[in-house]
């Protein structure tokens, strides 16, 4: 890897306002599956995981979004 693209990885990258809405869409929709999974999964190892990578996707989905470089 390349201190570029460290650099760029391990910066703020402050939202332009076109991605607030892609924020806002990605959050919502993974809190309606969160909520899904709250409600159908019993409670144990396998709900603890399933949160986790919700929220691990969400980060992901999340970090494409601040990194797509047509905004820097």
């Amino acid at each position: 890897m390349n201190n570029d693209i460290l650099e760029f990885n391990f910066v703020h990258h402050s939202p332009a306002k076109e991605q607030i809405e892609k924020y806002d869409t990605i959050r919502k929709k993974f809190k309606e599956v969160s909520a899904l999974v709250n409600e159908v999964c019993t409670d144990g190892r396998e709900k603890n995981q399933s949160m986790v990578n919700i929220e691990q996707a969400m980060f992901w989905a999340n970090a494409s979004i601040a990194r797509d470089k047509k905004f820097q």
